[in-house]
């Protein structure tokens, strides 16, 4: 499988989740159907063209067939009809891929009545139902940070009234940097910062011109 995705690699850049490489033997995946999501996942037009697809990766037409057929069945890819410009075309849909893999991560973190609180809490604040790439990618922040710390950022985010996970990985980011890990740094970093503008204030309320000599 790897020569497969190095050769992928050699015209273009490759990515794709971590989780699918640790978890494809969970999904009871083998290396050929793994390759063929990877190859999806990097796709950006999803139209079911089984022709284009066996000369990128070298492998039969049939073999093509054969290996989509196995991912519907054991649904983690769906083949969607969609109308376009009144014709009917056939897309391919990795939304039950995302979202099986999106678990896969909760389980492999916490038990499951804890790692679910952490998504209530984000639909919540977000007011909607998470996306599944949403899903992944709070599973894939939980990876690298605490429950308590993506809650922070979460707060922070809310807080200053931008509800996207763009700007909480920012937030993160930036506590990385500042050597930030829990609740409590997060509360000291407040508290430093408030006597940092307090001490500004103080500068700049002082009256010079009355100044004793």
């Amino acid at each position: 499988m790897l020569e497969k995705i190095a050769l992928l690699m050699k015209d273009n850049y490759v990515t794709f989740p971590k989780a699918l490489l640790t978890n494809y033997r969970s999904l009871n995946l083998n290396e050929k159907e793994t390759l063929l999501l990877i190859y999806l996942i990097n796709e950006k037009n999803l139209a079911f063209n089984p022709q284009k697809i066996s000369e990128d990766l070298k492998i039969s037409f049939e073999e093509v067939l054969e290996i989509i057929s196995n991912l519907t069945s054991k649904d983690l890819v769906e083949i969607k009809m969609i109308k376009e410009n009144n014709i009917h075309r056939e897309y391919l849909s990795l939304d039950k891929l995302f979202k099986k893999l999106a678990f896969s991560i909760i389980d492999d973190n916490k038990s499951e009545d804890k790692k679910s609180d952490i998504y209530g809490i984000f639909e919540r604040e977000f007011g909607r139902t998470l996306s599944p790439n949403e899903t992944l990618i709070i599973g894939q922040m939980l990876e690298e940070n605490s429950e308590e710390l993506l809650t922070c950022a979460l707060n922070e985010a809310v807080y200053n009234d931008v509800r996207t996970l763009r700007y909480i990985d920012h937030i993160l980011a930036a506590w990385r940097q500042k050597g930030i890990k829990n609740k409590t740094d997060v509360e000291n970093n407040k508290k430093e910062f408030k006597k940092g503008k307090k001490e500004v204030k103080k500068l700049f309320d002082y009256d010079y011109l009355n100044e004793d000599e």
